[in-house]
């Protein structure tokens, strides 16, 4: 039987065009968000794994298709969700000592429609594969877009009283920095994704495992190295090879009938410097042949962090006002980053100034 049709984009009601290229990501492209101020599901998944959503859907076998279609269309409608809607969002955006209480299953579940099944299916595909933090990171997504689409409902003087409570810091620290002028919304994207990586970063850190306990996140930034060569240096340290010369010959010695693939140094190379991005495929089966030196989905998540670096440092490079070099812009982040993580370690509310 064919594959059905995978989700429809035209949920996505907002989308962002950057002044230029984004380097390392190709041509000039539209983002796509879910709202004016986060990424939209399949931009999430696509620049994390280098898959998009509508990709992991369309493979699905027919069954589990149906039956993920039809877990998604259990979304609460009718008066519970016009009722929800016309609340105040005071009531709905937790208070800033609990902003990272995540939500209950009922609160999901007043998320519009034309957003919520998409997140809603994100989540599902990843249940499994992914650590508890990182599905943790896919509720705030969700939840984040509940609270703007409940601002949209509510009247202007509300509406400014908020947007200056929940977005004043970041639109400051942004132009203050001198790197962004004129539309506020590509500042306000990269605040939120940061403010979310920041969450992530202090949840990895008070993990059992010792290998995330310090600067789990915000090492993957520190100036020096590209985020994806932080992220080589740790499969290096792990499996024991000095270079990544000596790291091309480990995979040569363990590539076998079930797992052929034979990588170059060049490869490598381009690869750790993020001169080109590391397709899925040959990055499952470095990872696979790294076992079990390595925790396959602890360093594949890591992997994906590492991309989402990689692109947010591209994303200031294309919306800045004046072209920057990749240094300037990962020194943006690295220092935004760690304050929002450092307000967090102080129990500060990150929309504090």
């Amino acid at each position: 039987m064919d594959s059905p049709p995978p989700p429809s984009a035209s949920a996505f009601d907002f989308t962002l065009l950057p002044l230029r290229p984004l380097p390392s990501f190709g041509q000039r492209q539209t983002l796509g968000l879910s709202t004016a101020v986060s990424f939209d599901p399949n931009t999430v998944i696509m620049v994390a794994t280098g898959r998009s959503l509508n990709y992991v859907v369309e493979r699905m076998d027919y069954g589990s298709y149906l039956t993920m279609q039809a877990w998604v269309r259990s979304v609460t409608r009718g008066s519970t969700m016009q009722r929800e809607t016309r609340e105040s969002l005071a009531n709905l955006v937790p208070e800033p000592e609990d902003i990272n209480r995540p939500p209950t299953i009922e609160e999901l579940l007043a998320l519009p429609n034309a957003m919520a099944g998409y997140w809603r299916l994100a989540f599902r595909i990843f249940r499994r594969g992914a650590r508890p933090i990182w599905r943790g990171l896919l509720v705030r997504l969700a939840w984040q877009d509940r609270q703007l689409h409940v601002l949209g409902e509510m009247g202007a003087e509300e509406q400014a009283t908020m947007r200056a409570k929940l977005f004043g810091a970041s639109i400051h620290h942004w132009v203050s920095s001198g790197l962004f002028s004129g539309s506020f919304r590509p500042m306000l994207v990269l605040d939120m994704t940061l403010q979310h990586l920041a969450w992530a970063d202090v949840q990895l850190s008070r993990s059992a495992h010792t290998v995330f306990r310090t600067d789990p996140i915000v090492g993957l930034v520190q100036p020096g190295k590209v985020p994806m060569r932080h992220w080589f240096d740790r499969i290096l340290s792990l499996t024991g090879t000095h270079n990544l010369a000596s790291l091309c010959d480990l995979l040569a010695e363990r590539a076998d009938k079930a797992n052929p693939r034979t990588f170059t140094h060049l490869e490598l190379k381009q690869w750790a410097s993020a001169q080109k991005l590391m397709p899925p495929g040959p990055a499952h089966q470095l990872l696979v042949a790294c076992c079990p030196d390595v925790d396959f989905h602890r360093e594949r998540t890591q992997l994906w962090t590492a991309r989402w670096l990689t692109f947010l440092i591209c994303y200031v490079q294309g919306f800045s006002t004046e072209p920057v070099t990749k240094v300037v812009a990962q020194a943006a982040i690295n220092e935004r980053l760690t304050s929002l993580r450092d307000k967090l370690l102080a129990g500060a509310p990150m929309t504090a100034a």
